[in-house]
């Protein structure tokens, strides 16, 4: 994964100029809460300990097929196919 130095702002920038959200991280925000609803209405114990662990290797796939479209690199494309933008990693 990409990493950005941090970069001191003047007190007066606005917050979401000081530190940008990658649309990636907005789309899980959105999509995630939706998503865990359908599936506790659907039945599943999403609030098991168990789930939340497993869950968890969905939410990290799926923000490196996001990452993909954007041209970030993520640890987890290495394993997508070559639909992704982003060349296997070696």
């Amino acid at each position: 994964m990409k990493v950005t130095p941090k970069i001191v702002q003047h007190p007066s920038t606005p917050e979401e100029v000081k530190s940008p959200q990658l649309p990636a991280e907005d789309a899980l925000s959105e999509a995630l809460p939706m998503l865990i609803d359908i599936l506790i209405d659907s039945g599943f114990d999403c609030h098991c300990e168990v789930f939340q662990r497993d869950f968890r290797i969905v939410v990290e796939l799926l923000r490196a097929i996001l990452y993909g479209q954007l041209g970030i690199k993520h640890e987890l494309q290495r394993g997508l196919g070559s639909n992704n933008p982003i060349p296997p990693m070696d």
